[in-house]
Parts: C-alpha cells; sequence; structure tokens
C-alpha cells in the first residue's frame, strides 16, 4: 500500500482469526491495523480519520455503515451484492464492485484517485432514515 493508504479492518467475526492469520503471512500486518468491535463513539472517530469505507460483504440486506460512512463525506467501495447500492449508485464518491480482488482493487484506484477530500453536503443527507428506509423496502420487494 502506499505510505497514506493505512488500512484497518474494523469488527469481529468468525474468520478474523484467518484474516489476521493471512496479513501476518504476507508480511501486511505493519501496514494494516485491526480496530476490533467498536462502540458508536469509535465509529465515528474511525469516520472522521478515514477516507474511504470499502464494503466487500458476499450477502448484506443493507450495508448500514455505506450509509453513515456516506454522510461523513468519505467514499465507499462497496459490493454490488449490497442492498443499499442500488439507492446509492448515482451518489458522489461510490464506486460499486463485484466480489472479486481485481474489481475490488480497481474500486479502491478509483477512490484513491478521485479523492479531493471529504464531500461536502452528500445526497444521503437529503434522505431521513424513514425515507431511505421506504425506498429500500420498495427496492427489495421490486426484486421478489
Amino acid at each position: 500500500f502506499p505510505s497514506h493508504d493505512t488500512p484497518t479492518i474494523a469488527g469481529t467475526g468468525p474468520d478474523l482469526t484467518l484474516i489476521v492469520d493471512y496479513v501476518k503471512e504476507c508480511n501486511l500486518d505493519h501496514s494494516i491495523s485491526f480496530s476490533g468491535h467498536l462502540s458508536t463513539s469509535g465509529l465515528e472517530i474511525l469516520y472522521l480519520n478515514s477516507s474511504t469505507l470499502i464494503l466487500a460483504s458476499y450477502v448484506e440486506v443493507w450495508g448500514l455503515v455505506v450509509n453513515e460512512a456516506l454522510a461523513n463525506g468519505m467514499h465507499v467501495v462497496v459490493s454490488s451484492n449490497c442492498g443499499v447500492t442500488d439507492l446509492i449508485k448515482s451518489m458522489r464518491g461510490v464506486f460499486i464492485v463485484q466480489n472479486d480482488s481485481i474489481s475490488i482493487s480497481k474500486g479502491m484506484e478509483k477512490s484513491r484517485f478521485s479523492w479531493t477530500g471529504r464531500i461536502m453536503s452528500p445526497e444521503i443527507s437529503n434522505f431521513s432514515t424513514f425515507e431511505f428506509t421506504q425506498r429500500l423496502q420498495s427496492e427489495i420487494t421490486s426484486r421478489f
């Protein structure tokens, strides 16, 4: 990673040990940090100190962290498998990717090279939680 890119893997889960071991095996443990579980205030601090959120889920009904990151003026690299993608795809700073490493890498590069600072007045702010939930429910219902 370039010196200005310092990935932080937030959260916990059943595969965390595998990820930590893989990072060590690849000798990247000096370049990637792990925050573990974060409280709401911990997440807010992470958002303020980050420029891009990457959510490369295989399955994600919504992906609320994407909304939170966008509301904080961040870019997002998000899997097309996340329920939120159809509702945010035209917003500034959104890079929708597939779940393979090449697609995710390309999304990260696009985010990096288009970063000019926090997005002022992000489009996500135009929606209340209720409005966004209504749009998401409508989108999910139309798929089935």
